[in-house]
């Protein structure tokens, strides 16, 4: 059981992949065992969750550490090499090309968070990363087929304090020969074009990253050098604090979406 788990001294370290639901109840559990934490996406589907979760987690002296990968990818490395934080405002589009999933896919269970909790958060999460801070206002638009949180096809807008904008625009009605991610951020003089993170193009010319890898073995290695206090302490706490704070700005989406409304986030 989980709790057996939990209390095996030589365990030190928790992976929390499992469904959407029980993501903030079983790293809620970890933390409070003591354990370091790897917490896949997304870390709440509800406010209450959200501060259960931050208290255990400021509570414990453990590492706490979201599995939001493109943050780290070699695609988005080389455009922060050239796009400098507080250099100017950026505009960021982010195009995802998600496809059609069965009718019967978990995603459409609105328990799980639909696909909107669930996966557009990795794009704003990203957004919101290379920009280097938290937006001040976000609003979402869907195409109105179906109920709230289960829309597919849905257009989030975030504007940060520096003057930066970011689009994130999942469709699932798109042609599936064409990529499913490409950002392109434009500001500071420079425009860089990513396409499913394979190509980046910077002021016209092709460079080429270090592989093409969205992040995900990146992301696990410098969470391995986070436990084994290979690296700063304030490395991990940023890592964990931006990932709060996109899990925030996800249910406000969520809120938007429902009335309307442009919501104020961190005013």
């Amino acid at each position: 059981s989980v709790e057996d788990l939990l209390s095996q001294n030589d365990i030190d370290t928790v992976m929390v992949i499992s469904g959407h639901d029980s993501h903030a109840e079983l790293a809620i559990k970890a933390l409070k065992a003591g354990k370091h934490v790897f917490l896949e996406k997304p870390w709440s589907l509800s406010e209450t969750e959200l501060v259960a979760l931050t208290i255990a987690y400021e509570s414990s002296g453990t590492v706490l550490w979201p599995g939001f990968n493109r943050r780290y990818a070699p695609a988005l490395k080389l455009a922060s090499a050239t796009l400098k934080t507080n250099e100017g405002p950026l505009a960021i589009t982010y195009r995802i090309n998600a496809g059609r999933l069965p009718k019967q896919h978990w995603y459409h269970d609105r328990r799980q968070g639909g696909r909107l909790l669930g996966e557009v958060c990795h794009f704003v999460d990203t957004a919101s990363w290379i920009v280097g801070m938290q937006p001040t206002h976000v609003s979402g638009m869907g195409d109105g087929r179906g109920e709230t949180l289960l829309q597919e096809n849905v257009t989030s807008v975030l504007s940060y304090p520096d003057g930066s904008t970011a689009a994130i625009i999942y469709n699932c009605d798109a042609s599936p020969t064409m990529p499913k991610e490409q950002i392109e951020i434009m500001g500071q003089g420079h425009t860089v074009a990513i396409n499913n993170f394979t190509e980046v193009t910077i002021d016209g010319r092709r460079a080429r990253p270090a592989n093409q890898s969205k992040g995900h073995s990146e992301n696990l290695s410098t969470f391995s050098r986070a436990i084994r206090a290979e690296s700063p302490p304030q490395d991990a706490r940023e890592a964990a604090e931006a990932a709060f704070g996109t899990t925030k700005v996800m249910l406000q989406i969520v809120q938007s979406l429902a009335n309307g409304a442009v919501i104020a986030t961190y005013l």
